[in-house]
């Protein structure tokens, strides 16, 4: 069987809340050449029932689920691991991508150089009922430049939300990395590792709603042990 061309990986623990909006964003991509990967760590609220559902209804949808939580961490990497695609992509329970998500980042990768790493659309922030917050900003990690260390400065003094990281990645230059460590803010060295791989582009449209909301584990973990945790 030919593999997809891009994978999509979510992997999700109680998220029955946004779930069915995460991943209908996926289903209505313009681009269909996809696998969607959700890896489900051992939620105990109504997860497992929307996602076999979606797995029962599209044949692109890989349900797999964990019989115990292993950590966000882990799930973020095991979902690369089952990834069959040329390129990657993560896809948060509670985030939203606009149906020209995959299909104008893939557009940037057919034009550009080999030293596009991953490209990524502009990204609005929008809270639990779906509007945008304008007083929240994502940042701009646009780097073209031929030094590595030149696109490691740029990232380094930009990075805030760490939108990016739900881009388009190359697979092979994600596999050079640590991917996501059992630490807290891990996705910013990601990104600092994924800048001197290669080069980032930014989408000029916005096409990518970020989820802020109550639950979402730097609001709901009060200290650094319980976010770590």
């Amino acid at each position: 069987m030919t593999p997809p061309r891009v994978s999509i990986g979510l992997p999700v623990y109680n998220g029955e809340n946004y779930l069915v909006a995460a991943v209908e964003s996926i289903l209505r991509q313009d681009f269909t050449d996809f696998e969607l990967i959700i890896s489900d760590n051992g939620s105990d609220d109504d997860t497992q029932a929307i996602c076999t559902r979606f797995a029962q209804s599209d044949s692109r949808v890989r349900y797999h689920r964990n019989d115990n939580n292993r950590g966000a961490a882990w799930n973020y990497n095991r979902v690369v691991e089952l990834a069959r695609g040329e390129y990657f992509k993560w896809q948060a329970h509670d985030d939203v991508c606009l149906p020209s998500f995959l299909s104008s980042c893939l557009e940037v990768f057919r034009t550009a150089p080999a030293s596009v790493v991953l490209v990524y659309p502009k990204t609005s922030i929008i809270d639990a009922h779906g509007c945008v917050m304008p007083h929240l900003m994502a940042e701009t990690l646009d780097t073209r430049d031929a030094r590595p260390h030149q696109r490691l400065a740029t990232v380094l003094k930009n990075l805030n939300m760490a939108c990016p990281v739900f881009g388009l990645i190359r697979s092979s230059a994600l596999r050079r990395t640590r991917l996501i460590g059992p630490f807290i803010a891990s996705d910013y060295v990601l990104l600092s590792e994924l800048a001197m791989l290669g080069e980032l582009h930014e989408v000029p449209q916005t096409l990518f709603l970020r989820r802020v909301h109550p639950r979402i584990s730097t609001y709901a973990s009060r200290s650094p042990t319980q976010l770590l945790q």
